[in-house]
């Protein structure tokens, strides 16, 4: 048991305190505004004020956990061995630990800095070059995560009662089915653009394919569903399906629309086997109703409620965003990651429950962080997938050590010619990892 005294209650330290002592390190704590019951307790004690450094196991303490708006911050750097931290201490003193722990992963987990930033790509996305942790460098590390290891080091030297537990790893392959097939439940027209389009540029393994497919004598080359599904069941993994539901199509919505009955069998299958979510399509994005209407069909057709969603093109700001997805009855989200660079945007490996700054208080929504997309390898950083899948290997030993979730992103469309390589290089990641 610990319990941290603070001089007044802060429903920002209470949510962050949560996620490090229950979530983090799996141990009991309490915060306290009252001395009496601070110094009455037998419990491990963290005393978590700036101005005290006679006490032991004493945390410096910042004004961002006791305001209740969002202001422009002073967010100073510092090095904890080879690890930049934020809100360092002003002192050395033995007793004091080096930084604001608290401040500093509230900061980076709250999202903080985007709430700050007016500036967005061209999908209304925050963009990841205006992150502190791409500017300093941690943008590949689940900081927060690294830093609570180390504070419960600290702690336990000092205080040997004191017991913690690092989560259990999982990794949660996840998959987005944007593009369903190549060229079954295409119309004819639509097939005959693309073969001539395939033969004028002279793309003929590709023109030569779709005929084969459109005879019957071969399956559509988007079609790895049955494969994914069983490299799940062999691992005995629990991927996830997020399923673009679209009633038309549109430049950015390119899946073969719900009221074809290929659609509907598809998404059936998949949800008989898998676990699966909604992919709202990038129309949602600006019309609620939409929204609501594609997760009521989606659940209609598989006969299961979705409570997991992923935004198409990762295009969703906050807070709007979140606050939408509580409002439709989604409890999961796993859209929190850039579509440009690999990496952990919210320094965190582990699912958390978002904070709304804007109300000042934390939510029912789940929020999972994902750390690899297929798709920001192959397109944005132009990678070979073995230059790819060693990024990859890394990120997942990263979670792995400090007992996180990682969640990787692969796309249907993005195993097959002319990416089959990429599908290759999954399988051997999986028999490596996995087996």
């Amino acid at each position: 048991m610990v319990v941290i005294y603070a001089a007044q209650y802060s429903p920002r330290l209470q949510y962050i305190t949560s996620f490090i002592f229950t979530d983090l390190l799996n141990t009991p704590f309490q915060v306290t505004n009252d001395p009496e019951v601070f110094k009455a307790s037998d419990a491990v004690k963290v005393y978590y004020d700036n101005n005290q450094t006679d006490l032991l196991n004493v945390i410096p303490g910042s004004n961002i956990l006791f305001e209740t708006t969002v202001t422009l911050q002073q967010v100073n750097i510092g090095k904890l061995d080879d690890f930049k931290t934020l809100f360092p201490t002003a002192t050395n003193h033995a007793n004091v630990f080096p930084f604001d722990i608290f401040a500093a992963s509230f900061y980076l987990l709250s999202r903080y800095e985007e709430y700050l930033s007016n500036e967005k790509d061209k999908h209304g996305r925050y963009y990841y070059k205006q992150s502190l942790a791409f500017k300093e460098g941690f943008l590949q590390h689940p900081l927060i995560n690294i830093w609570v290891r180390y504070f419960a080091v600290w702690l336990k030297e000092r205080e040997p009662s004191f017991h913690y537990e690092l989560s259990a790893f999982k990794f949660i392959p996840t998959y987005d089915v944007d593009i369903a097939y190549a060229y079954k439940g295409q119309g004819v027209v639509e097939n005959l653009y693309h073969l001539s389009k395939s033969i004028l540029t002279g793309k003929l393994v590709k023109a030569k394919q779709q005929l084969e497919v459109l005879k019957g004598n071969a399956g559509d080359p988007f079609d790895c569903f049955n494969d994914l599904t069983q490299l799940n069941k062999t691992y005995n993994l629990s991927g996830i399906f997020f399923l673009l539901t679209i009633f038309q199509g549109s430049k950015y919505d390119r899946n073969i629309a719900i009221s074809k009955t290929i659609t509907t069998q598809l998404f059936q299958e998949l949800a008989a086997s898998n676990v699966t979510g909604l992919h709202p399509s990038y129309q949602s994005g600006d019309t609620d109703k939409l929204l609501v209407k594609e997760k009521a069909m989606l659940e209609e057709i598989v006969q299961k409620p979705q409570a997991n969603n992923r935004y198409h093109y990762l295009k969703f700001a906050l807070p709007e965003g979140y606050k939408r997805l509580i409002d439709v009855g989604f409890s999961d989200d796993y859209s929190m990651g850039y579509g440009q660079v690999n990496g952990f945007r919210a320094s965190t490996a582990t699912p958390f429950f978002w904070y709304d700054l804007k109300k000042n208080e934390a939510t029912i929504l789940k929020v999972h962080p994902f750390c690899f997309m297929d798709s920001t390898s192959i397109f944005n950083l132009q990678q070979a997938p073995a230059v790819a899948f060693a990024e990859l290997q890394v990120l997942y030993d990263s979670c792995k050590n400090v007992g996180g979730e990682c969640v990787t992103i692969f796309h249907n469309h993005l195993m097959s010619y002319p990416y089959q390589a990429w599908k290759t290089a999954y399988e051997k990641f999986l028999k490596d990892n996995c087996s």
